[in-house]
């Protein structure tokens, strides 16, 4: 199995999807900076912006992969 740690932002259902388009734009302008590039790499970080699609599809495919592993691993909520 593997796994990797990511970040997002998210923001609250209803917003409407002009501000999501700025909220990204103004996102993935920030981590295209020389300048944040380079203060990210020095704490181990490599961003990899991506669209509200992607990580939306993204968060689907992390649902399904972790009910699985707690469907095949037999896991209980105590």
């Amino acid at each position: 199995m593997e796994s990797d740690a990511w970040n997002a932002l998210i923001a609250p259902a209803g917003t409407p999807p002009e501000m999501i388009s700025q909220i990204n734009a103004e996102v993935r302008n920030a981590l295209g900076n020389p300048t944040v590039k380079e203060k990210l790499k020095t704490q181990l970080i490599d961003p990899a912006p991506s669209t509200p699609e992607e990580l939306r599809d993204r968060i689907a495919a992390e649902k399904k992969l972790w009910a699985d592993v707690i469907k095949n691993a037999d896991l209980k909520v105590n």
